[in-house]
């Protein structure tokens, strides 16, 4: 990673069940992750979900001021 990290693709939940007038509008993101890629990876690899959340939170808090719109996410996807 070199100090870089490690940039992820952060698509927003599917919205299709969701009233249209609570809808909220939200696009795919990309962010570079650093400090907390560790903890996911670990998470990820030990099967702790509480722990994979919390990272995830950390994460999505470093969005701005949207973040809780990417809170529950339909996916992630890791880029080169």
């Amino acid at each position: 990673m070199a100090g870089r990290g490690t940039r992820i693709e952060i698509h927003p939940v599917d919205q299709q069940q969701v009233a249209p007038n609570h809808r909220r509008d939200l696009n795919m993101r990309t962010i570079n992750v650093r400090t907390d890629w560790r903890r996911v990876v670990d998470a990820w690899n030990a099967g702790d979900q509480q722990a994979l959340d919390d990272a995830w939170n950390s994460i999505s808090d470093s969005l701005g001021s949207n973040h809780g719109a990417y809170r529950q996410v339909s996916y992630i996807g890791f880029g080169i």
